[in-house]
């Protein structure tokens, strides 16, 4: 009985544990093809990141970053849209101790702004 507890314990914490990785939609929502996008952590001046090239209008891409290389500290992502030799960024999120929490950042990109809505994955 000891044993099947032990065993119960270990896989809830298991299954309660997340993956890791910082998850992000982005959807061109422009009228025209954006170059490039970088999505970065802020460990380290943003150095651990995930890039997508050639997002077109009305397309979406799927970025993740591994957060089990970056430090056990508090931060927050960036993105970086690329387009026609300008930049545009934004600051976004948190995640704590170098642990995201369980959410699907879903980026749409406009002409004149960058939304990001916060959504709660269900297991």
């Amino acid at each position: 009985m000891r044993n099947i507890l032990t065993l119960l314990i270990f896989i809830i914490l298991c299954l309660s544990c997340n993956s890791g990785k910082s998850e992000f939609v982005v959807t061109n929502k422009q009228n025209e093809e954006i170059d490039s996008i970088k999505i970065s952590a802020s460990d380290k001046n943003y150095i651990y990141n995930d890039k997508t090239y050639n997002l077109i209008i009305d397309n979406t891409s799927y970025l993740s970053i591994d957060m089990t290389k970056t430090d056990k500290v508090d931060g927050n992502y960036k993105i970086e849209v690329y387009k026609s030799n300008t930049v545009r960024e934004k600051v976004f999120g948190y995640y704590s101790n170098g642990i995201t929490s369980e959410v699907i950042y879903k980026i749409r990109i406009f002409n004149d702004s960058i939304i990001i809505d916060e959504e709660y994955e269900i297991k």
